[in-house]
């Protein structure tokens, strides 16, 4: 795999280690086409993997078994994955909003099978095309969640988290608004700056080459669902150049509230990456104790 690079990546915790020639039969059992082949791990080890042509452009998925659990420091992220972080896990479990059992089913597994798309070098991808590729993947992870060891959908580089069966749903919603599958490969995260300002954001937006943004809001008198739901409009169109987001200008959100648009290569919270941070044009104060950087002038 040295001419490819992985442009996206999802796993599936197992609540037992599975042996690599059982998930290739159920894949084959499936319908999918690909083959059993020596090759090197994330973690640098040699060992045998499934492997499978996408489009027969030299894009191929590759599946990996790992007798283990999930492992908190990555020397080397990025081969597990576009956007990977050490301890991306741990922070989806802190993340993940409506599942009260995540924290459980994350300590019980014992093992994870990882997805990756690697794509051809010759072919450089749109975003829609990764869009394609990652649903390709996600095709794959609702084949194998039929095994009955196989117990949560994991998306390290969006630190997302899920119960398997929301897989079907996420996907059947995403197809009816004419979007991404944000919910399965971008996280929405919800933190508090003090008894009242909060920050909203995405995490994992850049799989897909889309800015992450973060909302800085009093979230007195807003309805939290529809800051969530702007977020993920935002994401989208933002990458339209008539829609797209502009630094320093003021843009409407929820019931005409007014935001600041301001780039910044500097998120607040963990994982280090760049943003599009939105913040809330209230007569609030923000916070005292912010970072010298979150000190914006606003009305």
């Amino acid at each position: 795999m040295n001419d490819t690079a992985c442009t996206q990546a999802v796993a599936l915790l197992t609540d037992c280690p599975l042996e690599l020639e059982s998930v290739f039969g159920h894949l084959t059992a499936a319908g999918f086409v690909c083959e059993l082949i020596e090759g090197n791990a994330p973690d640098g080890s040699a060992r045998l993997q499934i492997r499978g042509a996408f489009r027969g452009d030299g894009d191929v998925i590759v599946v990996d078994t790992f007798p283990n659990r999930w492992p908190e420091t990555l020397e080397d992220p990025s081969t597990w994955g576009p956007c990977t972080t050490s301890d991306s896990l741990a922070r989806a479990v802190r993340h993940s909003a409506g599942w009260e059992e995540a924290r459980e089913f994350v300590d019980q597994h014992q093992g994870f099978l990882l997805l990756r798309f690697f794509e051809g070098a010759s072919t450089p991808q749109t975003r829609d095309e990764r869009i394609n590729s990652f649903l390709a993947l996600v095709k794959l992870v609702r084949a194998l969640s039929e095994l009955p060891e196989v117990t949560a959908f994991f998306c390290p580089g969006g630190e997302v988290l899920l119960p398997l069966e929301f897989l079907g749903d996420v996907l059947q919603t995403t197809q009816m608004v004419g979007m991404p599958p944000f919910d399965l490969l971008a996280n929405l995260r919800l933190s508090w700056l003090d008894e009242r300002w909060i920050i909203f954001e995405t995490v994992g937006n850049r799989q897909i080459d889309l800015a992450d943004l973060e909302v800085y809001a009093d979230s007195q008198g807003k309805d939290l669902n529809e800051i969530a739901s702007w977020l993920r409009r935002w994401s989208w169109q933002h990458s339209l150049p008539e829609k797209a987001l502009v630094d320093g200008s003021i843009v409407d959100g929820p019931n005409g509230t007014k935001f600041q648009v301001i780039f910044a290569d500097d998120a607040l919270l963990a994982p280090k990456r760049n943003v599009v941070r939105l913040v809330c044009q209230d007569s609030t104060p923000m916070p005292e104790g912010l970072p010298q950087r979150l000190q914006i002038d606003h009305a």
